[in-house]
């Protein structure tokens, strides 16, 4: 990259997020037992930066770490150099964490402008009124009840138990 940062770029063995994530602190020990103690005069570099790359030469992780932070991996502090360097990630495995994470969102979303604008019609009672004798309103009552073993009938509980599609 420049005179201050090393770069390694390579093609992990692994396909999900944390294994590369080890792969990258496996690169990153190595490279500050290479240039412990300054051996080869003149070139002390500041960070180390490794880059991974998918099949199809597409970046999928990117880690920079200092010098600093990096050595702490050899010194058996792994799980604290994990807290550190800057990753940024194109994984699979974390676009579908983001992906899952946005519709989770989007749902919750979805009901509060439900309960919202039932709430406006039916008043309080809207889940006994709108929701609840029907068939989305007595399989959530019977999920809440076999995973919780009480009944319940608020409507700001249950509406965030609906997740089942019906045809």
């Amino acid at each position: 990259m420049n005179e201050n940062v090393l770069l390694c770029e390579f093609y992990p063995h692994a396909k999900n997020s944390g294994d590369i994530k080890i792969e990258i602190g496996t690169i990153m020990a190595s490279l500050c037992g290479l240039f412990k103690n300054d051996p080869y005069e003149g070139i002390s570099f500041k960070s180390y930066a490794v880059k991974a790359f998918d099949e199809n030469d597409k970046e999928i992780l990117y880690a920079i770490s200092s010098v600093d932070t990096a050595s702490l991996i050899g010194r058996g502090q792994s799980v604290e150099w994990l807290k550190l360097p800057y990753f940024q990630e194109n994984t699979d495995s974390y676009r579908l964490n983001r992906a899952k994470t946005i519709i989770s969102e989007i749902e919750n979303g979805l009901r509060l402008l439900i309960k919202i604008i039932l709430k406006d019609k039916f008043g309080e009672e809207w889940w006994n009124l709108a929701i609840g004798d029907k068939k989305i309103g007595g399989s959530v009552e019977k999920t809440y009840n076999e995973q919780f073993g009480i009944e319940e009938s608020n409507g700001d509980v249950l509406i965030n138990y609906t997740f089942t599609i019906y045809n």
